[in-house]
């Protein structure tokens, strides 16, 4: 019980840190490979804030200590969350200029979390690849299978990382038994455990990662990528799940107007699909679809005539007391296309797009979700309506390597995939086949 008595006194009388640097710094100036006392102090919880000064302190002051005296201060400031200071002696260490790859490694690590930008510059740069980056990051982050991590990534951190690591190690299974912890399987499992924290989470950010990360060319991750890809949206749904209220139920029994946007949202949906039946052709002897054309089944009419002539041939279905109002405000300057209000202060913002316009495959998320939905009218739901004229002389607007849809169901599909607020139910997309072939 000695040294316990002796630290409880030094803690006492104010001289604990004044003893620590006592003990401990002479051993850093000999440049002694085991430096006595330095794992109970970089560990000890009840001395983390004056384990987090030390080892900044010492990383200043010694910077030709052992490599791994160096990653032990390093892994304290790190689950200190001292960023600012991480990034100060990681400048001035500049790993570039270090001669020991595994020193380099290391410092190339703390890069990629105090400065990501930076360093992935760096790694993106022409040369091999950092394959053996993987264990310095994994050292660095803890947790050997991706659990007890000392601290979060951000989200463009884990998504470049999978991306980074799984071009150079590729997916390999472990064996019934192993030995060591620096073998593929082992670098595998960690590209997995990456792969699962971003999964945890169900931002729209981390949904449209996970999508990237799943949907570039197959290979060994990409199964896994698709079954977490799955659970993160069966999580998002949990999530967002409202129970209907007492009050909506009622008027449902009852037959009255809608009482609340689900609802509201629902009667929209029905009635658009009725409308589709009578554009679809034979639908209705008095052709309703030619209004969207300028010329017949060869040129569409612009974005806002076709609104027009859908809020047209709408608003007649409609019951009594909800009313469809063209370009609606959702607060300050922003409008949807139009809005379907109950009259008793429920809004449902509705987002037209043309197959030509270049936002058509982010704007139910960019525009919809994010301007006009949060309005408190709207609780959280939109439809991002879209118009499909097929082969006509606006021709499909497509991003960059995306295969186009063959029919208004594809694009519907293809659009569903690319939105995390379609995914979570927050906006339901609905695409109208205009489209004629005579």
């Amino acid at each position: 019980g000695l040294i316990e008595a002796l630290e409880a006194q030094l803690r006492i009388r104010g001289l604990w840190e004044r003893a620590l640097r006592g003990y401990i710094e002479p051993q850093f100036v000999v440049a002694r490979e085991h430096i006595d006392g330095l794992y109970q102090l970089t560990r000890s919880k009840r001395d983390a804030a004056l384990a987090a000064r030390l080892a900044a302190d010492w990383l200043d002051r010694y910077p030709k200590m052992a490599a791994e005296r160096e990653s032990e201060l390093v892994d304290r400031l790190i689950a200190s969350g001292e960023w600012d200071r991480l990034r100060q002696i990681s400048a001035a260490r500049c790993p570039a200029g270090i001669t020991d790859d595994e020193r380099r490694r290391n410092w190339l690590a703390v890069e990629l979390l105090v400065d990501f930008d930076k360093a992935r510059a760096k790694l993106e740069a022409p040369g091999p690849p950092e394959r053996l980056l993987l264990w310095n990051m994994r050292a660095r982050l803890g947790g050997r299978e991706g659990d007890g991590f000392r601290t979060s990534l951000s989200t463009p951190q884990l998504e470049w990382l999978v991306a980074h690591f799984r071009a150079v190690w590729p997916m390999v299974y472990s064996p019934m038994s192993s030995e060591g912890s620096s073998n593929d399987w082992d670098a595998s499992s960690y590209i997995v455990a990456l792969i699962a924290q971003l999964g945890d989470r169900t931002t729209a950010e981390a949904i449209a990662a996970m999508g990237r990360l799943r949907d570039v060319p197959s290979d060994g991750y990409t199964d896994v990528l698709k079954r977490i890809s799955a659970e993160q949206r069966r999580k998002l749904v949990e999530e967002t799940f409202r129970p209907v209220t007492l009050d909506a139920l009622a008027a449902v029994a009852a037959d009255c107007a809608p009482q609340c946007a689900a609802d509201l949202r629902a009667l929209v949906l029905e009635e658009l699909a009725v409308l589709a039946r009578r554009l679809a052709p034979g639908g209705d002897d008095a052709n309703p679809v030619a209004g969207f054309y300028s010329e017949p089944y060869t040129k569409s009419k612009g974005e806002n005539d076709c609104r027009d002539h859908l809020l047209a041939l709408l608003r007649p279905t409609l019951p009594d007391g909800i009313r469809a109002e063209r370009e609606a405000s959702a607060g300050g300057k922003k409008a949807s296309d139009f809005a379907v209000t109950n009259g008793d202060g429920v809004r449902l913002p509705v987002e037209v797009k043309g197959q030509w316009h270049r936002d058509l495959w982010h704007a139910a998320d960019t525009q919809l979700d994010r301007l006009y939905t949060p309005d408190w009218q709207a609780d959280r739901r939109g439809i991002y309506l879209v118009l499909w004229f097929g082969d006509v002389e606006q021709s499909l607007y497509l991003p960059k390597g995306k295969v186009p849809p063959v029919s208004a169901e594809a694009l519907r599909d293809a659009l569903v995939e690319m939105s995390p607020a379609a995914q979570r139910g927050d906006v339901v997309i609905v695409v109208l086949d205009l489209a004629r072939d005579e």
